[in-house]
């Protein structure tokens, strides 16, 4: 029989505490078993003509299977109301992770004399980018804030920011390592040139520090 408040009327609940009443005072008095089930499924049967989508569908799932402590139990459970419930639960507020104010985020640094001095188009400039976070993502795959990055794919936070040219872009990457900060410099072939660079995924916190003098690509 179900008991959850969310399926089952009010008027079940009432009925199932009388019953749990009912098999507590017949306990006292020293009824059988026998005799507390007799009254129990006496009891359950106007319930389940009542409220068919109520009743059990297997005998194992029956409320009345086991002891009468279980029973009990699941009775005490269904009457507590929803407002009871874990503030955290109700909220939506993720019960483990980072704080909305401080995520994980990747950056992106794109070279912007690729579009403006040597006309590359933007398709391509695009691939550049495309490949710098992947190859930053997949070189720290074991990493936990990489983990926890690629645990909610559909919320992954990204900054693309740009650079003046290549000297520009090295040097932002030499002031990287000398921070301990891993990053991909993604080296374009055959041109053998660096195009883009991408950070590894990392608290907000720990890392905007290092591209907040840049802009955002446009």
């Amino acid at each position: 029989m179900c008991v959850a408040p969310a399926v089952c009327p009010p008027l079940l609940l009432t009925v199932l505490s009388l019953t749990a009443l009912a098999l507590t005072r017949s306990a006292a008095h020293g009824h059988s078993h026998s005799h507390s089930r007799a009254l129990c499924l006496s009891l359950s049967r106007p319930v389940a003509f009542l409220f068919p989508s109520c009743a059990s569908t297997s005998p194992s799932s029956s409320a009345f299977g086991g002891a009468s402590h279980r029973h009990l139990s699941s009775v005490s459970a269904a009457a507590v109301p929803p407002s009871s419930a874990p503030a955290a639960a109700m909220s939506g507020t993720p019960m483990s992770g980072t704080p909305k104010n401080d995520p994980i985020v990747q950056y992106v640094v794109v070279r912007r004399d690729l579009i403006t001095d040597l006309k590359w188009p933007m398709g391509a400039v695009i691939t550049q980018a495309c490949h710098a976070s992947l190859a930053a993502v997949a070189e720290t795959l074991t990493d936990p804030a990489v983990q926890q990055y690629l645990s909610d794919l559909d919320r992954m936070h990204k900054v693309v920011v740009e650079i003046g040219n290549e000297n520009d872009l090295r040097q932002l990457s030499n002031a990287l390592c000398e921070k301990a900060i891993p990053h991909k410099l993604w080296i374009e072939q055959p041109e053998n040139i660096a195009t883009c660079l991408a950070s590894k995924p990392a608290l907000k916190t720990e890392i905007s520090d290092h591209f907040k003098r840049l802009k955002l690509f446009k």
